[in-house]
C-alpha cells in the first residue's frame, strides 16, 4: 500500500509537469510550428508538384499524339453530284524530343524549385530563430530592470532616511527618485517591445491571439557536438549543400539541357494517317481505306537555332559567375561569424571578470554611500554598472547560439540547430510514458511485467534518449568556444 502510495505521488507530480510542459515553447518545437504554418513554404510546396507536372507534360511529347478526324465533303459537277465521308486517324510524332531526352530540362527545373523551398525553408527557421532570441533578450532585459527597481527602492528609503538624519540632502533622493521613474519608463518600453515580438511569434507559428506561451531559456551548454568544424570544413559543406549555390549550378544545366531542345526542334517531324473513306461517287469504284505517311524537315530558320544556342551560352557564363560571387560572399560570411565567435568568447571571458569587479564596487559604493565619503550619483553609477554587466553577460550568451545557428543556417545543416532537439521533447515523451505505466501498475501489479516484456524496445529507445541529453548536458560552453 505504501508503494503504491509513492507511485501515486509521482504519477500525479508527472501529471503536472505534463500539464506545464504544453504552456512552454521550444525553439525547436517554434521552428516546427513556423514551418507548419508558413504560407511561403506551402506556395513553394506547390510550386514544386508545378515544375513535376510540366516535366511530365513535356515528356509526354516523346510519344505520338494521336487524334481522330471525320469529315463530310459535298462535291457538285454539271452532270451530277455526290457526298464524300471520311473517318480516320492521325499521328503526329515529334522525334527530335524523343531522340534528344529534350525534358531533361524540366527536370532539373524540378530540383531548381526545390532548392527554392529549402531557400524559403531556411528563411523560415532565420527569422523564427532571431524572433525566438529577441524575446529571450527582452525578457532577461525586463527582469534585470525588475531587479534593479526593487534595489533603487531600497536605496531611496536608504537616502530618505540619511535625508531626515540630515546627514545627506534632499538632492540625493530626488535623484533615485528620478533614476527610479527613467527605469519604470524603460520598463514600459520594453513591455511593449515585448508584446510586439510575441504577437509577431504568434502570428508565424499559428498560434491564437493572446496565447503568450513561455519560451524556454537556452541551456547554457551547446547540443551541437565536442567541436565545431573548421573554417575550412564549414566552407566546404557550405559549397555542397547552400540552396542558393544549388539553385545556380542547376539553372546553369537548365540552359545546357536547352540545347537539347535546340537540337530536337532541328530533326524531322513524322506524321502518320489513315481511315476510311465513304465515296458515293457513281463513277468511281467505291468506298476504299487510305494510308498517309508524311516527314517535315526544318530547312531554313534564318539563323534562328544559331542565336537561341548565343543565348544559352551567354545566360551559362553569367550564371557561373553568379555562383563564383557567392561562393565567395559566403566565404566572406563563414570567416566573420567564426571571428565573431572567437570576439564573442573573449568577451564573456572579460565580462565574467567585469562582473565580478562591479558588483565589488557597488558593495564597497554602498557601504561609502552611507559613510558620507561618496556621493550618490557615484552609487547610482555603480549601480547601473552592474545592471550592464549582468545584461551584457547575457547578451553574450544568447549571441553566441544565434550565430551558431547563423552558421548551421548557412551550410545548410539546419538539423543540428534543432537546440532542444530533444531536451524538452523527450523528456515530456518519457514522462507521458512513465506515467502511463505508473497508472497500469496501481491497478493490476503484474500488468507492468507484461507491458516491460511486450515493449522492450521502448524502453530501451528512452534509455538512449536519455544518454544523449546527459552527454548533451555535460558539454560546457567555454569549452566549446574555445575548440574553435
Amino acid at each position: 500500500m505504501k508503494r503504491k502510495s509513492i507511485l501515486l505521488f509521482l504519477s500525479l507530480f508527472l501529471i503536472q509537469s505534463v500539464l506545464l510542459a504544453d504552456e512552454t515553447l521550444s525553439l525547436n518545437q517554434s521552428i516546427k510550428l513556423a514551418l507548419t504554418h508558413s504560407f511561403k513554404l506551402h506556395a513553394g510546396d506547390r510550386r514544386v508538384e508545378a515544375a513535376q507536372a510540366f516535366y511530365h507534360q513535356n515528356r509526354s511529347d516523346y510519344f505520338p499524339t494521336i487524334s481522330g478526324e471525320a469529315s463530310r465533303q459535298q462535291l457538285f459537277y454539271d452532270q451530277y453530284n455526290y457526298r464524300q465521308l471520311t473517318a480516320g486517324i492521325i499521328f503526329d510524332w515529334a522525334t527530335g524530343k524523343w531522340l534528344t531526352n529534350s525534358a531533361i530540362a524540366e527536370r532539373l527545373e524540378i530540383s531548381v524549385q526545390s532548392s527554392d523551398r529549402e531557400q524559403i525553408r531556411l528563411d523560415v527557421i532565420r527569422r523564427v530563430s532571431l524572433l525566438y532570441f529577441e524575446i529571450l533578450q527582452n525578457k532577461i532585459e525586463l527582469q534585470l530592470l525588475k531587479s534593479n527597481i526593487e534595489l533603487l527602492l531600497q536605496h531611496e528609503q536608504i537616502t530618505q532616511a540619511l535625508w531626515q538624519a540630515g546627514i545627506r540632502t534632499q538632492l540625493d533622493l530626488l535623484q533615485t527618485r528620478s533614476a527610479i521613474q527613467q527605469r519604470h519608463q524603460d520598463q514600459l518600453s520594453l513591455l511593449a517591445r515585448q508584446e510586439n515580438l510575441r504577437r509577431e511569434l504568434e502570428q508565424l507559428l499559428g498560434l491564437p491571439e493572446g496565447s503568450q506561451p513561455e519560451l524556454l531559456d537556452m541551456p547554457v551548454t551547446f547540443p551541437f557536438g565536442e567541436k565545431l568544424p573548421t573554417l575550412t570544413e564549414l566552407l566546404e559543406t557550405a559549397l555542397q549543400k547552400n540552396p542558393a549555390i544549388q539553385k545556380m549550378q542547376l539553372n546553369e544545366q537548365v540552359q545546357q539541357m536547352r540545347l537539347r531542345e535546340i537540337n530536337a526542334s532541328l530533326l524531322p517531324h513524322l506524321q502518320f494517317s489513315g481511315g476510311f473513306i465513304a465515296d458515293a461517287d457513281p463513277m468511281a469504284e467505291g468506298n476504299f481505306f487510305q494510308v498517309n505517311v508524311g516527314l517535315q524537315i526544318p530547312l531554313f530558320q534564318w539563323g534562328k537555332s544559331s542565336y537561341q544556342k548565343e543565348q544559352i551560352n551567354a545566360l551559362s557564363l553569367a550564371l557561373r559567375s553568379e555562383i563564383s560571387a557567392i561562393k565567395r560572399d559566403i566565404q566572406i560570411v563563414l570567416e566573420q561569424m567564426v571571428n565573431t565567435m572567437h570576439r564573442l568568447q573573449q568577451e564573456s571571458e572579460i565580462q565574467i571578470d567585469r562582473l565580478a569587479i562591479s558588483r565589488k564596487a557597488l558593495k564597497l559604493a554602498e557601504v561609502n554611500y552611507k559613510a558620507g565619503l561618496i556621493e550618490n550619483l557615484t552609487f547610482l553609477a555603480a549601480q547601473k554598472d552592474v545592471s550592464d554587466s549582468e545584461l551584457k553577460m547575457q547578451s553574450i550568451h544568447l549571441q553566441q547560439y544565434l550565430q551558431l545557428i547563423e552558421i548551421y543556417i548557412l551550410i545548410n545543416k539546419t538539423e543540428d540547430t534543432i537546440i532542444t532537439a530533444g531536451l524538452h521533447f523527450h523528456i515530456l515523451q518519457f514522462e507521458t510514458y512513465i506515467l502511463i505505466i505508473f497508472f497500469f501498475y496501481l491497478i493490476n501489479d503484474t500488468l507492468i511485467f507484461t507491458l516491460y516484456k511486450q515493449f522492450y524496445f521502448l524502453f530501451s529507445y528512452m534509455i538512449t534518449k536519455i544518454q544523449l541529453i546527459i552527454n548533451f548536458m555535460i558539454i560546457n560552453t567555454n569549452q566549446f568556444i574555445t575548440s574553435l
